[in-house]
């Protein structure tokens, strides 16, 4: 397949999953369902070759997450906020720290505790409606 074949395939794609976005997301849904484990044993071999890669991307949350937190933040209560999250869920930021149209700030008030996987479903996103 030549360069340009391969260009014209990518454009056709792309112009597809643009019209049938919802009817993607449900296929990929469906599909992360069927192979969790095929997925988790992925990520986990991901991980162990490109380790240097992930710590480069930890780093980069932590160094956002210092930069999200002003002097007056109450960094015990944060700390308390996180020790005491319920079991299967995880702490989330309302509005993330890092995001195109806004940046939240890493204060008790911006917290909350969600369902792991409605979590890491929402990924990113922020809904303007808060």
């Amino acid at each position: 397949m030549t360069p340009e074949q391969k260009q014209r395939r990518r454009e056709s794609y792309k112009k597809w999953r643009e019209k049938n976005k919802e009817y993607d997301k449900q296929r990929c849904r469906e599909y992360k369902a069927r192979n969790r484990e095929k997925i988790a044993q992925y990520n986990k071999q991901w991980t162990k070759e490109n380790l240097n890669h992930k710590l480069h991307l930890n780093a980069l949350r932590r160094a956002r997450q210092l930069q999200a937190t002003p002097a007056w933040a109450d960094l015990e209560a944060i700390k308390e906020f996180y020790l005491n999250r319920p079991e299967g869920y995880h702490v989330d930021h309302i509005i993330p720290l890092c995001h195109p149209n806004v940046c939240g700030l890493h204060v008790l008030e911006n917290l909350q505790y969600l369902p792991a996987e409605d979590n890491l479903k929402k990924n990113n996103r922020w809904d303007w409606g808060v």
